[in-house]
C-alpha cells in the first residue's frame, strides 16, 4: 500500500514539474522556437506516462514499423564527423530504451536476473565490437561495419532484453499476433502492388525507386531486399495460423483469407531461400500442431500436391528467368560457391580472431582471388552470403563459437519451456507459441545460410525479440508461478502469470 501511495505521489510531482517546465519555456524561449520546444515537452510527457502506465513491448512493436518503413532509406542526417547518421528508427530505439529504463526505475517493470544465454549474447556483441575497433570503421563494402554491428547485433540484443524483462501475461502474445496480422497485410498489399506495378498503393514512396536497394523487379517491400520481405511474410503467415487457432467464426475465416493472399506475395519475392523456408516451416507447423490428428495423411496429401505442381510448372521452375520461377538460375549459386572458397582461404590465414568484423570484402581484395575461376568471378564483388562463414571469416573461431553457443542456448531454453507447458493448455502462452518460435528459428537459420543477415535489422530483431519472450516465459515457469504449470493447466494458460507473481 505504501508503495502505491509513493508511486502516486511521484506521479503528481512529475506532472507538476512538467507543468512548471512548460510555463517556463513560454517565458524563456524565443517565439520562433517555442513550438518545437513544446513538441519536445509533449514528447517528454508521453515518455514519462508510458514508463509509468504503458507496456514496453508495445513500443518494441512500434519500433518494428520504424525499422521497416522509416529507416535510412526514408530519412537520415549525418552526425558531426559523418561516421554515423541519425535515422527515425535509431531515434525511436533510443526512446524505447529510455522508457524501459524509466519503467524499471518507477517499478512498472521488475528487474529479473539475466539468463546465461543473454549474458553470452552480450559477450558476443562485445567481442564483435572489439574486433571492429581493432580493424577500423572504414571499409570498401557497400554496408559499413558499424551499421552491421548496430543493426545486426546491438538492436536485436537490446530488443531481446526488453522483451525478456517485459513479458508478464498472455495478452502480450495476443498483441504480437494481432500486430503481425496488420503488418503482414500491409506487406502483402505492397508485394502485390510492386509485382503488378500498381505504384499508387505503395508506401513509402521510395519503394518505387529502382536506384535504391537491390532486387528490383521482385517484391521487396519497404526493406528494398527480397529475402527480408520473404522472411517476414513467412513468419506472418504462421503467426496468422497461431492467431486463427484462438478465434472463431467469420473472424477466423478472414485471417485464413489473409494467409491465402500472403502465399502469392511470398512467391513474388522470387527468392529460393524464402521458398525453402516456407516448406520447412510448414513441416514444423504440421509436425507439432496438436490440432492435426493425421499428420501422415497431411504430409502425404501435401506431397501429392507438390508433385502435381512441380510436374505442371516444371518448364518455368527449371528456367533461368526469376520472373517465372528461375530455380535453375546458376549465377547466385556460382557466387556463393566462390564466396565460400574465399572464406576458407581467409580463415586459413586468420583462424583464431579473423580478419576483423565487417571487413570480409577488404580482406578478400587484399588477398586476391583466382581470376580464372567462374566462381571467384561472380563472388569477387560481394560480401559473404552465409552468416556462419561470415562470422568465422571476420571474427575467427572465437566469434563463431560464441555465435553458435547463443543459438544453441536459445534453442535449449525453448525446448525446456515446451516441456514445462501443458500439452492441453488453452490461451496464448501455450506450446503453440513455442512452435511459432521454432518456425521463426528455422526461418532465421535458413536465411542465415544464404545471406549475411546482419544487414537486416528488422528480421534479426524479430528473431531475438521472440527469443526474449520465450526467455521470459522460462523465467515465469521457473519462478513463483511454476506450480501453475502442473496443477492449473487450462486456467494458467488463460492467465499466464499475474503481475503479483513478478513483484
Amino acid at each position: 500500500m505504501q508503495r502505491v501511495l509513493r508511486a502516486e505521489k511521484n506521479d503528481w510531482l512529475a506532472v507538476a514539474a512538467i507543468a512548471v517546465l512548460a510555463a517556463a519555456t513560454a517565458l524563456l524561449v524565443p517565439a520562433e522556437h517555442l513550438l518545437w520546444v513544446w513538441i519536445g515537452v509533449a514528447g517528454l510527457i508521453v515518455v514519462l506516462m508510458w514508463s509509468r502506465f504503458g507496456d514496453p513491448l508495445t513500443l518494441v512493436l512500434a519500433w518494428f514499423v520504424t525499422s521497416a518503413c522509416f529507416s535510412y532509406f526514408f530519412w537520415r542526417a549525418p552526425l558531426p564527423g559523418g561516421l554515423l547518421h541519425v535515422t527515425v528508427d535509431r531515434l525511436f530505439m533510443l526512446v524505447v530504451v529510455t522508457v524501459m529504463v524509466l519503467s524499471l526505475v518507477v517499478g512498472r517493470v521488475s528487474w529479473r536476473p539475466l539468463p546465461a544465454v543473454v549474458k553470452l549474447a552480450v559477450v558476443m556483441a562485445g567481442y564483435f565490437s572489439v574486433s571492429l575497433l581493432m580493424s577500423g570503421f572504414a571499409s570498401i563494402a557497400d554496408v559499413t561495419p558499424h551499421f552491421r554491428l548496430v543493426g545486426g547485433y546491438y538492436f536485436p540484443i537490446i530488443g531481446m532484453v526488453i522483451a525478456y524483462l517485459a513479458v508478464r501475461d498472455e495478452r502480450q502474445a495476443a498483441k504480437l499476433a494481432w500486430f503481425f496480422l496488420a503488418f503482414g497485410l500491409y506487406l502483402t498489399v505492397t508485394a502485390w502492388a510492386e509485382y503488378f506495378g500498381v505504384w499508387e498503393l505503395v508506401f513509402p514512396r521510395y519503394i518505387a525507386d529502382q536506384e535504391l536497394g537491390i532486387h528490383w523487379g521482385r517484391a521487396r517491400g519497404p526493406f528494398l531486399v527480397s529475402p527480408s520481405l520473404g522472411v517476414t511474410l513467412v513468419f506472418c503467415f504462421f503467426s496468422n495460423l497461431y492467431l486463427a487457432g484462438r478465434m472463431h467464426g467469420p473472424a477466423r475465416l478472414l485471417v485464413y483469407a489473409a494467409d491465402l493472399l500472403m502465399v502469392p506475395a511470398i512467391f513474388f519475392t522470387l527468392t529460393r531461400s524464402v521458398w525453402l523456408a516456407m516448406v520447412v516451416c510448414l513441416v514444423i507447423y504440421i509436425a507439432f500442431n496438436r490440432r492435426v490428428r493425421t499428420k501422415a495423411g497431411v504430409f502425404a496429401g501435401l506431397g501429392a500436391v507438390a508433385v502435381v505442381l512441380i510436374a505442371v510448372l516444371w518448364p518455368n521452375l527449371t528456367s533461368r528467368d526469376r520472373a517465372t520461377g528461375g530455380v535453375s538460375d546458376p549465377y547466385p549459386i556460382y557466387a556463393r560457391v566462390g564466396l565460400a572458397k574465399i572464406s576458407m582461404k581467409l580463415f586459413s590465414q586468420e583462424p583464431v580472431f579473423g580478419v576483423g568484423f565487417g571487413h570480409f570484402r577488404d580482406a578478400a581484395v587484399q588477398r586476391g582471388v583466382d581470376p580464372a575461376s567462374v566462381y571467384m568471378r561472380f563472388a569477387s564483388q560481394q560480401m559473404e552470403h552465409n552468416n556462419f562463414l561470415s562470422v568465422l571469416t571476420e571474427t575467427g573461431v572465437v566469434g563463431l563459437v560464441l555465435y553458435v553457443l547463443v543459438l544453441i542456448g536459445l534453442l535449449r531454453v525453448s525446448l525446456r519451456v515446451y516441456r514445462r507447458l501443458s500439452p492441453t493448455g488453452r490461451g496464448w502462452m501455450t506450446r503453440d507459441f513455442v512452435v511459432l518460435y521454432w518456425i521463426m528459428f528455422a526461418n532465421y537459420l535458413i536465411d542465415a545460410m544464404f545471406r549475411e543477415t546482419s544487414v537486416d535489422p528488422f528480421n534479426n530483431s524479430l528473431f531475438f525479440v521472440l527469443s526474449g519472450m520465450v526467455l521470459g516465459m522460462d523465467f515465469l515457469l521457473a519462478g513463483p508461478a511454476a506450480t501453475w504449470s502442473a496443477a492449473r493447466t487450462d486456467r494458467a494458460d488463460a492467465e499466464f502469470a499475474a503481475d503479483a507473481s513478478l513483484r
